[in-house]
């Protein structure tokens, strides 16, 4: 990808560790990619973490619409850890789409 980008990176607190989103747009303000990282993380948790923010920043390149992904991932309970924190995070999907929620208007 070329041109000129630019992103934020939003920080939410789960009982997994807080989880770093940041995400990137274009020009236009059009959202292209997205990235994640756990603060702490268990054995598994980062790869499957990598895979999906891939798969994410593939849809974005791909035309699906932010605001699609955000509902997809938003709600996703994780029925092993299933202890909603302070903050209401359910898994570490449901805190993907909370995060993208709070720097999608930062696109504008």
């Amino acid at each position: 990808m070329t041109g000129t980008y630019a992103g934020a990176t939003a920080k939410v607190r789960s009982t997994w560790g807080n989880i770093y989103v940041t995400l990137n747009w274009d020009e236009d303000g059009k959202p292209i990619e997205a990235f994640a990282r756990l603060g702490k993380a268990g054995e598994s948790i980062p790869s499957m973490l990598e895979g999906l923010m891939r798969l994410c920043s593939v849809a974005l390149q791909g035309g699906v619409p932010i605001e699609e992904i955000i509902h997809q991932l938003r709600g996703i309970k994780d029925a092993e850890r299933y202890v909603v924190n302070p903050e209401g995070i359910k898994s570490v999907p449901d805190a993907i789409g909370r995060a993208l929620e709070m720097v999608l208007p930062l696109c504008d």
